[in-house]
């Protein structure tokens, strides 16, 4: 209209007034400046809300007592949501299984049982026993059984004080959890081949019975935790998974490296069988 008005003025004519622009003009233009998402065309439709009440549970040993998984599954039994609790688990390593979100929804959309590798499902680099239950505690819920039987207590964080050094280090104090010494049974004769050695954890004799391959790698390894603390450093005797980790391997060994990593919640515990099995490597 601005156009036709100016060259008017050249022409000789008049420019038309500005109220004979039509009703219709002006209600097209109108509708071709209105943005697609205010005309309600396009709505986004509402996602599910996920009760996580309902959910399924199921617990494996993982470094400390128990690693949990908690799922919600779609009606094709892939899972909609899942949540995962490591309250043993070393802080920073096996606790990045619940703290990691991108490990937990791998999961998702996906129907078990699980296997590593396979399918997008990674686990967690430096945390193989902690991911390890978490693929267990899961196949738990699709058939698998498991392999070793996970505590059935519920699964809550160490007292700081149970198995922690005496604030004198280097005293023969033991704390007040430690069972009295009462002289401590003789171990077992050694089997053919079985080399024996024992340390002291929070109390006296953690040994370690193990066989060697012809390599020198551990083929074969049992603990014995008779006085340790009743359901956290006696756990590591029972504990498969802490034990396998050194199967197969050459020692001396040392906590955080070679995937070898201690119990949290009974590390004087895990000490002692660090150090007597390093006392069957010595040259």
């Amino acid at each position: 209209a601005v156009i036709e008005a100016l060259n008017s003025l050249y022409e000789g004519g008049e420019a038309a007034p500005a109220e004979e622009e039509t009703e219709e003009a002006a209600a097209e233009e109108a509708t071709e400046t209105v943005p697609e998402e205010v005309t309600g065309e396009a709505e986004q439709p509402e996602l599910p809300v996920v009760n996580m009440e309902e959910a399924e549970t199921a617990s494996a040993w993982g470094y400390g007592i128990n690693v949990t998984v908690n799922v919600v599954k779609n009606d094709d039994d892939t899972i909609q949501a899942i949540t995962i609790e490591t309250p043993n688990e070393t802080p920073g390593i096996g606790s990045k299984a619940s703290e990691d979100a991108s490990f937990a929804e791998q999961f998702i959309g996906k129907a078990g049982p699980f296997t590593y590798g396979e399918d997008g499902i990674e686990a967690i680099s430096g945390a193989t026993l902690t991911s390890n239950g978490v693929l267990e505690a899961l196949n738990i819920l699709y058939g698998v059984e498991p392999e070793t039987e996970a505590v059935t207590e519920a699964a809550a964080p160490v007292e700081a004080d149970t198995e922690t050094v005496p604030e004198e280090e280097g005293t023969e104090t033991a704390l007040e959890e430690a069972p009295e010494e009462t002289g401590t049974e003789a171990a077992p004769a050694a089997a053919e081949g079985e080399e024996t050695a024992s340390a002291a954890g929070m109390g006296e004799g953690v040994t370690v019975h193990v066989t060697k391959n012809e390599d020198g790698t551990i083929a074969t390894l049992s603990i014995d935790t008779p006085n340790e603390t009743p359901g956290i450093g006696t756990t590591l005797s029972e504990n498969e998974k802490f034990i396998e980790q050194f199967v197969g391997k050459k020692g001396p060994f040392e906590y955080g490296k070679d995937d070898v990593e201690a119990v949290t919640g009974a590390t004087i515990t895990s000490d002692a069988v660090l150090t007597a099995l390093n006392s069957l490597f010595k040259d």
